[in-house]
């Protein structure tokens, strides 16, 4: 399973100016326990952004070792927020206008012929639809 996420960024904010930002995704459900056969977190990263359409390769198992963040274990409740704290991210990421997270389990299937994951409402949906939080002065 893996969730690629973009966001444009705003132009009229300054990086200085930012106090806090969150990434917010609605946790539907969860099907089987994936944090048991695919490993104890859904982890996260952030992607530089290359401008590039997305393709294929965007969605193999990422290359990383050490997750960026951590978004979920076996206790978050399901049908509800997650809210990750992402300024330092955005921060960074306001000069080329666009953000992107992936989110990932560290083993990619188990091969147990059973579906073992984790729903989230995408942007595709007419409600809960992840967003960011900015908030500046």
């Amino acid at each position: 399973m893996q969730i690629l996420l973009n966001f444009n960024l705003p132009s009229d904010i300054v990086a200085e100016n930012i106090f806090v930002a969150y990434l917010k995704i609605y946790y539907l459900s969860k099907n089987n326990n994936p944090f048991d056969v695919l490993g104890s977190f859904l982890n996260g990263e952030h992607l530089t952004y290359d401008y590039t359409p997305i393709d294929g390769n965007d969605y193999k198992p990422p290359i990383m070792i050490t997750p960026t963040i951590i978004v979920a274990d076996s206790s978050t409740p399901t049908n509800d927020w997650i809210e990750i704290n992402v300024t330092d991210f955005i921060k960074n990421d306001l000069s080329i206008g666009k953000a992107q997270f992936r989110f990932y389990f560290a083993i990619p299937t188990n091969n147990d012929n059973q579906w073992n994951y984790c729903s989230f409402y995408s942007a595709d949906n007419t409600t809960n639809k992840p967003y960011l939080e900015i908030y500046y002065y």
